[in-house]
């Protein structure tokens, strides 16, 4: 064994040193404008050797409303090397802002390509390929904006947007999508939108969605509770009822992130935000679901949509976060990768033996965590580094790690179903993008 040291007690242990036993290949790497932070997106899809990668670059338009979202088709060959295919230009007017307007990509079932982009509290901006595994022809499902309503969310920082929306997904002044996957590929969406966005900011009532998509019908559907929307909630001026995933009055839900387990039971984690906007977040909370239906916290049933307090991993728990997180389940253990405020990054998971979550600091600062085979857990941390935890075990071992001169940030991941991982990293200048595939020697 190499250099270890110990983290902190009860011990997790990391070890330096590298077990020869992964390789990283570089696929693809490309500039990118600073503002493709891609902290919260999801800027990558997979599925039978076709890649697809969805980020902002710059343009000789304003700077302020006039960066290109670009959608890109890498296909792997019989060498099995990946090779770009096609590069789409999905939006030529997207708004210069680190945090919040990056795309996501996300495959359904059949392999039709599905992209969310350019949006903070602004209506749905959607496309959707006409063609399974093809960005050829990519159809707009959104609800169509001006140069002016875009500068008026830059810079005049107003989010004047009052109805329940009109495009193909439910909901509207939406902000942070994220796809994910089933074990069967069926597709799944989270996001955040306004249950009654034509109230002052502040009591607009932000609330957390998740969403699947039916092939057949080609129609997106809420997984939800009823909550009631009064005639003066927005410009429609209705009584109608929505149906959140979870929702608190006058909160702000932030970023679930779904995970799937080996039975295909879905895990969601989530943060609140009590009294308007900011950086910081708090009341770490978990559920799960076997069916869609009954959702359900570690000890009680909950009712959707989940309120403030139902499903919160300590109720004593009064920190700030960072609204970053990563979900993952192994042997039917939920782990959950969070960061606290201006502050290191933590590991929680639930011990059943001692009836509660526990924590530790995350190996190498890791802000992604991923389900191996066995019992096996992976973190992915700044570099890109590589780590793997093995049963039983505390011990944190590097097993691969990339061989860039300068360091790549905020990993994105993809498990390929055999311990194969492909991960979509940002320079930590913030200029560029690369790509690797994670193979087993």
């Amino acid at each position: 064994m190499g250099m270890c040291r110990y983290l902190m007690m009860p011990f997790f242990l990391f070890c330096a040193d590298v077990v020869a036993a992964a390789g990283i290949e570089t696929i693809a790497n490309f500039p990118v404008h600073k503002s493709n932070l891609n902290v919260f997106s999801t800027p990558v899809a997979l599925r039978d050797g076709h890649l697809f990668t969805v980020n902002i670059e710059l343009s000789g338009e304003n700077k302020l409303v006039g960066l290109v979202t670009v959608l890109r088709h890498y296909v792997r060959g019989n060498d099995e090397k990946y090779s770009l295919f096609n590069r789409m230009v999905i939006e030529d007017k997207t708004i210069n802002d680190p945090y919040h307007t990056q795309a996501s990509v996300g495959l359904d079932e059949s392999g039709y390509v599905h992209v969310a982009y350019n949006m903070h509290n602004m209506p749905w901006q959607y496309k959707r390929s006409a063609s399974p595994l093809s960005i050829s022809n990519m159809k707009f499902y959104g609800q169509k904006l001006n140069v002016g309503d875009r500068l008026m969310v830059k810079v005049a920082n107003k989010t004047n947007f009052p109805s329940l929306g009109s495009a193909a997904i439910p909901g509207n002044q939406i902000t942070y999508p994220a796809f994910f996957n089933d074990r069967n590929n069926k597709l799944y969406l989270s996001y955040r939108f306004a249950l009654r966005p034509d109230r002052p900011f502040r009591k607009r009532d932000f609330a957390g969605a998740i969403a699947h998509y039916e092939v057949s019908t080609q129609e997106w559907k809420n997984i939800g509770g009823p909550v009631a929307v009064g005639s003066g909630d927005h410009s429609g001026g209705n009584v109608v009822e929505l149906n959140p995933f979870i929702y608190h009055p006058n909160s702000a839900v932030y970023l679930p992130r779904l995970f799937f387990d080996t039975d295909n039971t879905l895990h969601v984690s989530w943060f609140w935000r009590l009294i308007g906007a900011g950086a910081d977040v708090s009341r770490l909370s978990y559920a799960y679901s076997k069916d869609k239906r009954f959702f359900y916290s570690i000890k009680n049933r909950l009712q959707l949509p989940i309120g403030l307090d139902a499903a919160r991993v300590s109720k004593l728990d009064a920190r700030k976060y960072s609204p970053l997180s990563s979900l993952v389940v192994v042997d039917g253990t939920p782990y959950i990768g969070y960061q606290r405020y201006q502050g290191k990054r933590f590991l929680t998971w639930f011990d059943s033996v001692k009836g509660r979550w526990v924590e530790r600091l995350s190996p190498n600062g890791a802000s992604i965590f991923m389900a191996g085979k066995e019992g096996v857990l992976y973190a992915f941390a700044t570099g890109v580094k590589v780590l793997k935890r093995s049963p039983g075990n505390s011990t944190w071992k590097v097993v691969a790690e990339t061989k860039n001169k300068e360091n790549f940030c905020h990993p994105k991941v993809i498990n390929t179903n055999n311990e194969s991982f492909i991960i979509h990293a940002t320079s930590c200048t913030g200029d560029k993008v690369e790509i690797y595939t994670m193979e087993w020697n």
